[in-house]
C-alpha cells in the first residue's frame, strides 16, 4: 500500500507550520549530550530548535538576527535565533522570577546543541544563539 492513502494522526502531520510539530532524530536522543538534559532542559532545546528552524513558524512573521543585522555575516544562517527569559516565559517553561533559565541556557551550550553567538546585556535585547552539531561529538566527563 502506497503512502499517499495513509491518514497520519494530526500530532504526526507534515505541514509542520499548521501543527508545530518537531523532529527529533534518532542519533540525537540517544546521544550522551541529549540523555545528559534534564526534562525541563530538554523542553527549552526543543523550543531553541523550534526557534533556529525558520520553517518550523511562518518566515513572514518570524523576526530573526539578520533582519536587524543584514551586514553581519555570523548572524545569517538560518539557524541563529534570538532567545531570553521572556521568550521562555512566554511560553511557559519559567516563571519570570525564575533564573533557572540561565543555567539550562549554558547546560545546552555545554553539550553543543547550541551557541551563544551574542549576549543581550548590553543593548537590553535577547542574547542572539546559534543551533549547533557539536553535540555529536560530546563526551561526559567520566
Amino acid at each position: 500500500m502506497s503512502q499517499k492513502g495513509r491518514n497520519w494522526p494530526s500530532w504526526q502531520a507534515k505541514d509542520r507550520k499548521e501543527s508545530g510539530f518537531l523532529c527529533i532524530t534518532k542519533s540525537q536522543e540517544r546521544s550522551p549530550a541529549y540523555r545528559e538534559l534534564s526534562g525541563n532542559q530538554i523542553r527549552l532545546l526543543h523550543l531553541c530548535q523550534r526557534r533556529g528552524d525558520y520553517r518550523a513558524n511562518d518566515p513572514s512573521r518570524k523576526h530573526l538576527p539578520r533582519d536587524d543585522y543584514p551586514g553581519v555575516d555570523k548572524y545569517r544562517p538560518d539557524e541563529v535565533f534570538y532567545m531570553g527569559l521572556a521568550v521562555a516565559v512566554n511560553y511557559g517553561l519559567y516563571k519570570p522570577t525564575n533564573r533557572k533559565y540561565y543555567a539550562d541556557m549554558k547546560a545546552l551550550e555545554k553539550v553543543g546543541f547550541i551557541e551563544r553567538l551574542s549576549t543581550g546585556k548590553k543593548t537590553q535585547s535577547l542574547s542572539i544563539y546559534k543551533l549547533s552539531n557539536k553535540w555529536q561529538s560530546y563526551r561526559p566527563n567520566d
